[in-house]
C-alpha cells in the first residue's frame, strides 16, 4: 500500500462548531494566551504566535467578521482558539488577504463581489486547493532556480504558503480531537469511522510498541494479502501515523530529557509514545490526556476554562524545570499594553499639532498648538521608551539588536535631540523635526511589519551576544546616525521654506536653523566616528580583525568621511548656507543607504538585519530628497539672478567667490 499523501495530512483537520457564535470564556482566553510555546528559536506566549500568524494571513492583528448575521470582533488569541477548536466555523472567516484577486481567478475559481485586493475564506478556496498546492510548488521550484516570477505567480506562491500555514495550524492539536475533521471524505471510510470514536490516549495506553518506521513499513504492504485482524491493526496505526504527521506545528511540550534541546509538538509526542513500551509512556499520555480534556470540554465554559488553565500550568511547570519559562508575562504586558501603537498615535497627534502651529506660529492659537505638540510628543516618548524597556527585558539585551528596533531608537533619540536643540533655539524648527522623525519612523515600522510579518523579538545572532558592545558601539553609532538624519530633516525644512519664501523677512530664523544644522552635523560626526571605532574593536574581538571592508563597515566609513567633507567645506568657505543644507540632505541619503540599504543587499557579515521591502521605502525617501535638492538648485539660481544682497545671516566671514 502506498504511503499517506501529504495533501491528505494537510487538508484533513479538526473541529465542529455551532452556527451561531459563542464567545470563549475570558478566563480560558487568558490561560490560552499565556501558554508557553517554543517557536522560531525562543519561548513565547501562544498569543504572540496568534498575533503574527493573523498578521501574516490577513494584514491585521484582530479579526472582524459576520457570523449568523451579527458582527464579531476577535482578538488574535480568540481567532486561534476558533481555528483549533472550532475549525468548521473558522474556515468561513475571510482571513486570506490577496493583493490581486486575479491570482485566485487563475486557479479557475469563479468569484463575484470581490475587490481587486480582498480577503477570502478557507471554504472559498477549498474547491481549488489541490490546484493551488500544485502551482505553488511549481513556482517555489522556479524561484529556487532563481528564475523571475511574474506578479501573478508571486501572488499564487504567497497564497499557497498562507493556506498551508493555516492548515498546519488548524491541525496542530488534531491528535487530541480526532473526531473533529473538516473533511472526513479525505480519509478512507474505515479510518473516518475509527477517528469518529477514537480517544488516542486510551488507544496508546493499550497499543503495543511500534515505532513510526515500523508503521511506515506496514503501510507498504498489500492489504489484500492481510487477514482481517491485520487490516484493522493497520487502519488504527495509519490513523496514529496520520495524527503524528499533522499535529506538528505548535511545539508546546518541554521534554523531560534535558539533553533534548527542542520542545515537542503533540504529533511528535504521539510518535514518541507509540515507539515506547506501554509502561514507558506515562509522560506522553499525561500531556495528551490534558489536551484531550480541553478539546472535549469546549461546550462547558467552566470545565473548559479549568482544563485550559491545567494545561497551561503543566506546560509552564515543565518549562520552569528546564529553566526555559521565558518572559511570558512581560511579553503579554508588552503586546496587551500596546505601548508602541500608543506611541505612534501620540506622535501622529503631535505632528498634526505641529502643522496647525505653523499656520500661525506667533498667534495665541499657534502657541497653544506648540504646547499641545510638545506634550503629545512627551506622552508618545514615554510610551515608546516603556515599550523599548519591556522588549529589552524580554530578551535580556540592549534595546537595539535588529533593524526594526533601530526605528524605535531613532524615534526616541530624535525626539530628545529635537527638544534639546529647541530649548537653545526656540524657533520651533528643531521641535518640528524632532516630532516629524519619530512620526515617520513609527509609521514605517508598522508598514515593515505588514511587508514582513515576522516576530520582531527573534533570538540574537551569536556575534551580537554582548551587552557591553551592544551598549557602547550600537547605541553610540545609532545616536550619531540619528543626529545625521535629524540634520537632514532640518535642512530639508530650511530649503523648502526658502524656496517658497516662507517667513522670508525672518532672517534670524534661517540663521538659527543654519547654525543648528551645522551643530547637529558636528554631533553626528563625533558619535559616528567614535561608534565606528568601537565597532572595529568589537570586530577585532569577534572576528579577529579590526577592519575587513565589509559593506556595513564601508557604509559607516562613508558616513564619517562625508561628514568630514561637510566640515572642511564649511570651514574652507566652499559652501555657504544653501550648500551646507544640500550636503546635509545628501548626508541623509548616505546614512539611509549605509544603515538600511546595506542590510537589504543581504551580503557581508552584517546582513543579519535584513527587512523585506526596504528598497521601496528607500526609493521613495531618496526621490523626496532629490526633489528637495532640485529646489535648492532652483533657489540658488533665483538668488544668482537677483540683485546682490547680504542674504540670511549666519555665514562665516571667509567666503569664496564660487561658494554655494
Amino acid at each position: 500500500m502506498k504511503r499517506f499523501p501529504t495533501a491528505l495530512l494537510l487538508l484533513a483537520c479538526c473541529g465542529l462548531a455551532d452556527a451561531a457564535y459563542t464567545p470563549w470564556p475570558k478566563q480560558a482566553v487568558q490561560s490560552f494566551s499565556r501558554i508557553p510555546v517554543l517557536s522560531e528559536g525562543r519561548v513565547k506566549p501562544l498569543q504572540t504566535v496568534a498575533y503574527y500568524t493573523l498578521l501574516e494571513l490577513q494584514g491585521r492583528t484582530t479579526l472582524k467578521t459576520r457570523i449568523a448575521g451579527g458582527s464579531v470582533k476577535l482578538s488574535a488569541s480568540e481567532w486561534l482558539m476558533d481555528a483549533i477548536f472550532r475549525p468548521d466555523l473558522s474556515k468561513d472567516y475571510p482571513i486570506f488577504l490577496i493583493d490581486d484577486t486575479s491570482a485566485v481567478r487563475s486557479l479557475d475559481l469563479v468569484i463575484s463581489g470581490k475587490r481587486k485586493r480582498d480577503r477570502f475564506s478557507y471554504s472559498e478556496l477549498l474547491p481549488v486547493r489541490a490546484k493551488l498546492a500544485n502551482l505553488a510548488s511549481t513556482y517555489a521550484q522556479k524561484k529556487a532556480r532563481e528564475e523571475k516570477l511574474t506578479a501573478l505567480e508571486e501572488q499564487v506562491l504567497i497564497l499557497g504558503g498562507k493556506v498551508n500555514d493555516y492548515e498546519m495550524l488548524v491541525a496542530s492539536l488534531s491528535p487530541a480531537q480526532p473526531n473533529r475533521l473538516i473533511n472526513t471524505s479525505m480519509l478512507p471510510p474505515d479510518m473516518a469511522q475509527l477517528a469518529a470514536k477514537m480517544r488516542l490516549s486510551e488507544f496508546l495506553g493499550m497499543a503495543p510498541k511500534l515505532p513510526v518506521e515500523a508503521i511506515e513499513a506496514m503501510m507498504q504492504r498489500d492489504r489484500e494479502q492481510m487477514t482481517e485482524d491485520e487490516r484493522q491493526v493497520l487502519t488504527a496505526m495509519m490513523l496514529v501515523y496520520f495524527f503524528h504527521k499533522t499535529g506538528t506545528l505548535l511545539t508546546l511540550f518541554p521534554p523531560p530529557d534535558p539533553q533534548r534541546a527542542e520542545w515537542v509538538s503533540l504529533g511528535e509526542l504521539v510518535g514518541d509514545a507509540i515507539g515506547k513500551e506501554k509502561t514507558e509512556r506515562a509522560w506522553e499520555l499525561e500531556r495528551l490526556a490534558l489536551v484531550e480534556k480541553v478539546a472535549q470540554s469546549t461546550g462547558d465554559p467552566s470545565a473548559f476554562s479549568n482544563n485550559m488553565e491545567a494545561l497551561r500550568s503543566r506546560i509552564q511547570s515543565d518549562a520552569s524545570a528546564r529553566k526555559e519559562a521565558g518572559q511570558i508575562e512581560t511579553e503579554l504586558r508588552l503586546y496587551n499594553g500596546k505601548y508602541l501603537d500608543n506611541a505612534k498615535a501620540w506622535f501622529i497627534a503631535a505632528f498634526l499639532f505641529v502643522i496647525l502651529m505653523w499656520l500661525g506660529p506667533m498667534t495665541t492659537p499657534g502657541k497653544v498648538f506648540t504646547v499641545l505638540a510638545i506634550w503629545c510628543g512627551v506622552f508618545g516618548f514615554i510610551s515608546l521608551v516603556a515599550g523599548m524597556l519591556l522588549r529589552s527585558q524580554i530578551r535580556g539585551w540592549a534595546p537595539i539588536t535588529n533593524l526594526y528596533e533601530t526605528f524605535l531608537f531613532i524615534s526616541a533619540s530624535a525626539f530628545v535631540f529635537g527638544l534639546l536643540f529647541e530649548r537653545s533655539n526656540r524657533q520651533r524648527i528643531a521641535l518640528s523635526a524632532g516630532i516629524f522623525v519619530p512620526t515617520l519612523c513609527l509609521i514605517l515600522s508598522g508598514q515593515f511589519l505588514l511587508i514582513s510579518p515576522e516576530d520582531t523579538l527573534p533570538p540574537l545572532v551569536a556575534v551580537l551576544r554582548s551587552n557591553f558592545w551592544l551598549t557602547t558601539h550600537v547605541i553610540t553609532v545609532t545616536l550619531g546616525y540619528s543626529a545625521g538624519l535629524l540634520a537632514a530633516v532640518i535642512a530639508s525644512i530650511w530649503i523648502v521654506a526658502r524656496f517658497f519664501r516662507i517667513a522670508e523677512s525672518r532672517r534670524d530664523v534661517y540663521r538659527d536653523a543654519t547654525k543648528m544644522t551645522y551643530g547637529i552635523i558636528l554631533f553626528s560626526l563625533l558619535f559616528s566616528l567614535v561608534g565606528t571605532v568601537l565597532g572595529g574593536i568589537w570586530a577585532n574581538y569577534s572576528w579577529g580583525r579590526f577592519w575587513g571592508w565589509d559593506p556595513k563597515e564601508n557604509g559607516a566609513l562613508m558616513i564619517v568621511l562625508w561628514t568630514l567633507v561637510i566640515l572642511h567645506a564649511r570651514l574652507g568657505g566652499y559652501i555657504r548656507d544653501i550648500g551646507l543644507h544640500v550636503m546635509a540632505v545628501l548626508q541623509g541619503v548616505i546614512i539611509s543607504f549605509s544603515w538600511f540599504g546595506v542590510n537589504a543587499m543581504g551580503v557581508g557579515l552584517h546582513s543579519y538585519g535584513f527587512i523585506a521591502g526596504i528598497w521601496t521605502a528607500l526609493g521613495i525617501a531618496w526621490g523626496v530628497m532629490a526633489v528637495i535638492i532640485a529646489m535648492a538648485a532652483g533657489l540658488k539660481f533665483r538668488e544668482s539672478q537677483s540683485a546682490p544682497h547680504p542674504g540670511p545671516a549666519g555665514e562665516l566671514p571667509r567666503r569664496r567667490a564660487n561658494a554655494i
